[in-house]
């Protein structure tokens, strides 16, 4: 894989199936996951490459997909991910889950991962 594609600042370097499922995307307009649904690391990788190509209708079916495998021990990752490119829609549904599950969160090694800027975002937001 083309190493310009791959962003070290959110750890997330696309794999060959997320560069087809790129390319597939162009040629029919719509995502077709392996199992029928999105995988975690397969879906972030392709929400990188369209953030960095600027797909904007890919970006948005990412993030509806993203959303649906929205979880406590994801939940961070993901707004570290969504914060970095600017995909707004994953970025405000993970704010809103954090914030709700902050007391749980909060003492967690991957909340503590979060930059300083996201952890005041979401405390001023409680």
């Amino acid at each position: 894989m083309d190493g310009s594609l791959c962003c070290e600042a959110c750890s997330v370097y696309p794999s060959h199936n997320a560069a087809l499922l790129f390319l597939e995307y162009f040629q029919t307009g719509e995502v077709k996951w392996a199992s029928g649904q999105a995988e975690l690391g397969s879906a972030l990788q392709l929400l990188v490459m369209a953030c960095m190509y600027d797909v904007p209708h890919l970006v948005c079916t990412v993030e509806v997909a993203l959303l649906g495998l929205l979880d406590m021990d994801n939940c961070c990752s993901m707004l570290a991910v969504a914060d970095h490119h600017e995909a707004q829609q994953l970025r405000a549904c993970c704010m809103h889950f954090i914030r709700k599950g902050h007391h749980l969160l909060s003492p967690l090694d991957i909340y503590k991962q979060l930059s300083t800027e996201l952890q005041s975002e979401i405390a001023e937001g409680m």
